[in-house]
């Protein structure tokens, strides 16, 4: 399946010390997260499927906002420090594939091995600012589904 589903930490250890984690600042913080994720395969409008990382409003059912999306499939409850191990991953792969400047020296930014697609159920500010944040991380991939 997954490569991460099986790599992650139990939860409510500390690891801010752990050299894979460069969380100095944090180190002996307890991490308490009870929010869990899931992985599910959704079914997207234009009929082909997609596997997501989504909420707990989508998959427990004990929750009172619980809303599970149409014709989507739950694959695995995740542990709770899989967003962690997400940041890790994206974090790595942008120092191996960053590129500060082009070949003739001009600085470009650019973080061309991952990419953004936003929610198109958004106002113009929190799409603008989500554009702010993935433009500033690097990513050149980025476009909202109201375009899809």
């Amino acid at each position: 399946m997954v490569s991460f589903l099986n790599c992650c930490r139990p939860p409510d250890t500390d690891i801010s010390a752990s050299p894979g984690y460069k969380f100095a600042s944090f180190t002996n913080a307890v991490w308490r997260t009870k929010v869990k994720v899931a992985l599910a395969d959704m079914k997207l409008y234009t009929g082909r499927h997609a596997l997501t990382v989504v909420g707990p409003q989508a998959f427990d059912k004990a929750r009172p906002d619980y809303y599970p999306p149409d014709e989507t499939r739950m694959i695995a409850e995740l542990p709770a420090v899989t967003r962690l191990r997400i940041a890790r991953l994206m974090k790595d792969d942008r120092d191996k594939n960053f590129v500060a400047r082009n070949n003739d020296g001009v600085t470009v930014n650019r973080w061309t091995t991952t990419g953004v697609l936003a929610a198109s159920a958004t106002t113009n500010e929190t799409a603008w600012a989500t554009y702010k944040v993935v433009r500033s991380a690097g990513m050149v991939a980025f476009d909202n589904q109201a375009r899809v």
